[in-house]
């Protein structure tokens, strides 16, 4: 990992722009499924235009300023103490052994700090982002859990409100209203989230039918 020297750009602009040419290739729509960070960086794809819609699962801005209490009263020791001290130790961020983030390398860890401390996360850390959002122009399905343990529903509206060129459907979802105790960050993608996949389908399926 120390000697790896991608960021997120890089991330975005080949690995997963790799992955969505590929997909595209195959010459049927394409819709992309983003959680969380995989979600959010979708208008800095180059090839954004071949998308034909986007599920937003657990989006939002991950700005200290936007994270829940708990999470925002910890933020200075990551944000001002583990990384600065570590990274420059180890060659890259060690999350895995302290049970924070994960490992990431420098160049990645040091531009999502960024995001991280400026108040609209990457439509103010990233110079080219505000931009990217406003001229996206495929429709946006956002589902966002009153029980995310991360992020606030601020932070996941502050981000979708960028979207200023197509249509977005936000929902703010509540576990007990789909008869789960408990659904947070992650539950979409597990057995507490099933509920919600026919309606996903739905929206799927009706922009499919959709012409251009």
């Amino acid at each position: 990992m120390s000697g790896v020297k991608a960021d997120l750009t890089d991330w975005v602009s080949q690995d997963y722009e790799a992955v969505v040419t590929r997909a595209a290739s195959e010459g049927k729509p394409l819709f992309i499924v983003g959680h969380s960070l995989g979600g959010q960086v979708v208008p800095l794809l180059p090839s954004k235009d071949l998308i034909k819609g986007l599920v937003n699962v657990g989006v939002g801005s991950g700005s200290v300023r936007h994270n829940v209490p708990l999470i925002r009263a910890a933020s200075p020791i990551l944000w001002h103490v583990l990384i600065p001290v570590l990274t420059p130790i180890f060659g890259y961020f060690p999350g895995s052994r302290f049970g924070v983030v994960g490992d990431m390398p420098t160049g990645a860890i040091k531009q999502w700090r960024k995001w991280c401390l400026t108040p609209e996360y990457l439509l103010t850390g990233e110079p080219r982002a505000r931009a990217a959002y406003a001229s996206a122009r495929y429709p946006v399905m956002s589902l966002f859990f009153t029980d995310d343990e991360l992020l606030t529903e601020e932070g996941s509206r502050v981000i979708h409100s960028a979207y200023t060129g197509t249509t977005v459907d936000f929902r703010a979802i509540r576990a007990k209203d789909l008869g789960q105790r408990r659904i947070g960050h992650f539950g979409f993608f597990r057995k507490s989230g099933h509920k919600l996949w026919p309606a996903v389908a739905d929206w799927l399926d009706a922009r499919v039918q959709q012409k251009d």
